[in-house]
């Protein structure tokens, strides 16, 4: 299997707890329409400072790598993030360790080919529901080129337990699918981009050249009633899996086409 790694126009450094040195922790791409508060909401839960640091004093700097000087702070107010390095420290300007814990994403996986029957049921779901329209795109396209992208993998159903999601049987199976296009079917899978929930449902892209949906909202506005509407604890948790994935400074897996050829 190849590997890539993530395409960043924005480095993040801090100083790892284990080595005690100051090392590129992470990063993303940037369209020059994310707010530094959306940063610090995705990163300051995930991220593990070492006490005596706590997750509330975490900020992120200005910052030269070529000449380690350290620059002002930014603050989590509505500034869009710009190209950049910038490096995370303690609101005085201290250093901070951290730990490596948050830089551990679940790989993608596909689902099992004995769904294949109930995928097929799902993907009738999404598309009347949906009125055959890209809920990401926002486009009304051939049906062969729609998917029913489940928003959390079967393969997981241990997790979907253990993190107290709702009771399978309790719900609309509709309500655990999107209808995307095929190639925002696998870049869904992939964990390439995701849904802010909290930021109006917008569309997050974590790689360049995406610029056609970049931005944009989850259609949700044709959904009449919240038994057909997809679950917010599935695209939240899709989403920091997103985070725990493409922001981490290692290689990540790269999975191509015929990895998913059996998604659902």
């Amino acid at each position: 299997m190849e590997t890539k790694r993530p395409q960043h126009n924005v480095v993040l450094y801090g100083t790892d707890f284990a080595a005690k040195l100051t090392g590129v922790i992470g990063g993303f791409y940037t369209y020059g329409d994310t707010a530094w508060s959306s940063m610090y909401s995705w990163l300051i839960p995930l991220l593990v400072p070492v006490p005596p640091s706590t997750s509330a004093d975490l900020r992120f700097f200005e910052y030269d790598p070529d000449k380690n000087v350290v620059g002002p702070m930014l603050a989590d107010g509505a500034t869009s993030v710009q190209r950049g390095a910038y490096i995370m420290r303690d609101v005085s300007g201290g250093e901070v360790l951290l730990g490596t814990s948050f830089w551990r994403g679940r790989a993608p996986v596909s689902t099992p080919r004995h769904l294949a029957r109930e995928t097929k049921r799902l993907r009738a779901m999404a598309l009347a529901r949906d009125d055959e329209t890209c809920m990401v795109a926002h486009d009304r396209i051939s049906t062969t080129r729609l998917m029913a992208t489940r928003i959390f993998t079967p393969s997981f159903d241990g997790e979907w337990t253990a993190k107290n999601f709702p009771a399978q049987e309790t719900i609309n199976p509709v309500q655990t699918v999107l209808t995307l296009r095929s190639d925002l079917h696998c870049a869904w899978n992939m964990y390439d981009f995701g849904v802010d929930i909290h930021d109006n449902y917008k569309i997050i892209y974590f790689s360049g050249g995406c610029e056609d949906v970049q931005g944009h909202h989850l259609k949700l506005d044709h959904i009449v009633g919240p038994a057909h509407r997809p679950l917010d604890v599935l695209l939240e948790d899709h989403f920091k899996q997103c985070v725990h994935t493409c922001m981490s400074a290692s290689e990540v897996p790269y999975y191509d086409a015929e990895d998913f050829k059996f998604l659902g």
